[in-house]
């Protein structure tokens, strides 16, 4: 999840109604047959940066008809229900139901995945849930707030602290939070495994970067010397 979500989150634009069924490209089609597989080949074209809006919109409406029963497959529809509340709003008009929460939908597939197996690579559905309890209006989820995301990220990171994408999911919920002191450490070793990272998450962290300045990973991972503090005025 991209830090854009700040805006996203707070918009709480509507989707009009669809006059139609969106149309699945070819790398979607091929991959349909399962909500984990489908969620993984939409991924692959937001880290490259050549989804569409109805990429999204095709992925979550085939997904509605797949399986959930695993761990995989529910956290594949948690990331498809994110990904289009990403791109159309936090709020949705689906089918002849009255409006109904994408955020809310992520968060309860995410729950789903993460109790049928934590651990579904390396914690996937646990960091999406801080994500959303940071990013995300408390009045639109049952289980958390941005206290709780910071929680469960910070668990996440001292159970798997070689995963980048932990550390900089921790890091951009605590600038998020205005809390860029404790963010530099996390976002630092993020840094240090850049080439780990999925190219939008490499983005996202450069960026985070630059808003950290002055940023001395070497000194906050206590790889150099604190510079010298200066010296008091004489009186």
């Amino acid at each position: 999840m991209v830090r854009s979500k700040i805006a996203l989150w707070l918009g709480l634009s509507l989707l009009a109604a669809c006059s139609g069924p969106a149309q699945l490209r070819p790398e979607l089609a091929s991959a349909s047959s399962g909500a984990i597989t489908l969620s993984d080949a939409l991924e692959k074209l937001i880290a490259e940066g050549t989804d569409t809006d109805e990429d999204r919109s095709a992925a979550y409406e085939i997904v509605q008809t797949l399986p959930a029963d695993t761990a995989e497959d529910a956290f594949g529809r948690a990331a498809i229900a994110g990904r289009l509340a990403e791109k159309k709003g936090a709020l949705a008009l689906l089918g002849s139901q009255s409006p109904t929460s994408l955020v809310g939908e992520a968060e309860k597939y995410a729950r789903q995945s993460r109790k049928l197996d934590a651990e579904f690579r390396q914690g996937a559905a646990t960091r999406m849930l801080g994500s959303l309890y940071i990013f995300a209006p408390a009045n639109l989820l049952e289980g958390g707030n941005s206290e709780d995301g910071i929680e469960i990220l910070e668990h996440l990171v001292s159970t798997h602290p070689e995963v980048p994408e932990n550390q900089l999911r921790l890091a951009d919920g605590y600038i998020a939070l205005s809390d860029k002191e404790p963010a530099k450490k996390p976002l630092c070793l993020a840094l240090a495994q850049r080439d780990q990272l999925r190219r939008d998450d490499v983005t996202l962290a450069d960026k985070l970067a630059k808003l950290m300045q002055p940023l001395d990973c070497k000194v906050t991972l206590g790889e150099a010397p604190a510079p010298p503090a200066e010296p008091a005025p004489a009186p």
